[in-house]
């Protein structure tokens, strides 16, 4: 049991020693107004953290996550509004949240 500890122990100061990677990608208006604060408090709190933004259309980004190719996008326009989808790359349910300011309806 102590030696279970002892290793437990070991693998979270390595976990938190660890460079964790996050890729993911936005428009180019939420890239160049709304990213660059929040990006710069998250790398204060996470600095060992990499992270690698994607900037490109909405079109794009939407291709990207749908390969498997980024995390999560941040996107604007006007797109397919289906609620769940299955990835076809990695198999998981990704799921996409809008607001409805413009009066719209919601996905």
């Amino acid at each position: 049991m102590k030696h279970d500890s002892i290793h437990l122990h070991d693998h979270l100061a390595h976990l938190a020693q660890e460079k964790r990677e996050l890729i993911f990608g936005v428009t180019l208006t939420i890239g160049s107004f709304v990213m660059p604060q929040h990006l710069a408090a998250y790398l204060r709190k996470y600095p060992q953290t990499h992270i690698h933004m994607v900037v490109a259309n909405t079109q794009e980004l939407l291709k990207q996550l749908d390969a498997g190719e980024i995390d999560f996008a941040l996107v604007e326009g006007y797109f397919s509004k289906k609620p769940l989808q299955l990835c076809k790359k990695c198999g998981r349910i990704t799921c996409t949240v809008m607001g409805n300011q413009g009066g719209g309806t919601n996905a």
